[in-house]
């Protein structure tokens, strides 16, 4: 998709370098994420596996970031409310990622355990606020895409339905701890966007 946006040299457009970037985190999230699944298991990888388990999720918590600065693009361009609301999320965001940071070094959320494995933290108020951040970002993201004026209901219903399932699949990751699903499904919100970006710029080519 990233070679395909590239050629299309759509990159000239702002809302399509903030889709650009998105696609770019997303994939050293899902990077990120290998090396934490490869290092489970592997005592003598267990800090390598806590190190990139903490970049995914600081990588995952930009990616939000990048979604909302592209629905502002797209819907809400030159809008001081919805700029100061993606100000307001970019400082949420930021104080995410020093809490990711911190549980390197304190393991309120989780730890990888001197056998390798992640161990997820059993503190409910330290899990809560880790959850926080997605939850209520998704939640504005969908709030805002039914609110839009001046946008025709599929496209608002379309951002939506790239919002949902990563704020399941979020939720699910945090209480069942198997196949993380986080990533792979924000890649898969990535290629519906893409698609439905396609498919309305084939609509202008068939009207022309």
């Amino acid at each position: 998709i990233f070679v395909a946006c590239v050629g299309e040299k759509v990159k000239q457009k702002r809302g399509s370098i903030f889709f650009l970037t998105m696609l770019v985190t997303i994939s050293l999230a899902l990077i990120a994420d290998s090396v934490g699944w490869i290092g489970e298991g592997h005592p003598e990888l267990s800090f390598l596996t806590l190190v990139a388990n903490t970049v995914a999720s600081c990588l995952g918590q930009i990616v939000i970031i990048n979604f909302m600065e592209y629905l502002c693009e797209t819907l809400y361009a030159n809008s001081k409310a919805a700029i100061f609301i993606l100000r307001i999320f970019r400082f949420l965001c930021m104080i995410s990622i020093l809490y990711l940071i911190g549980n390197i070094f304190g393991g309120y959320a989780y730890v990888v355990d001197a056998h390798g494995h992640y161990v997820a933290g059993e503190n409910i108020p330290m899990i809560v606020l880790y959850l926080s951040f997605p939850i209520l970002s998704f939640l504005t993201l969908m709030l805002m895409a039914l609110l839009a004026n001046h946008t025709p209901v599929g496209s608002r219903l379309s951002f939506v339905s790239y919002t949902i399932f990563p704020a399941v699949c979020i939720v699910w990751d945090e209480f069942s701890h198997g196949l993380s699903l986080t990533y792979i499904s924000l890649a898969i919100s990535a290629l519906s966007m893409y698609t439905g970006i396609f498919i309305r710029r084939q609509d202008e080519y068939d009207r022309q």
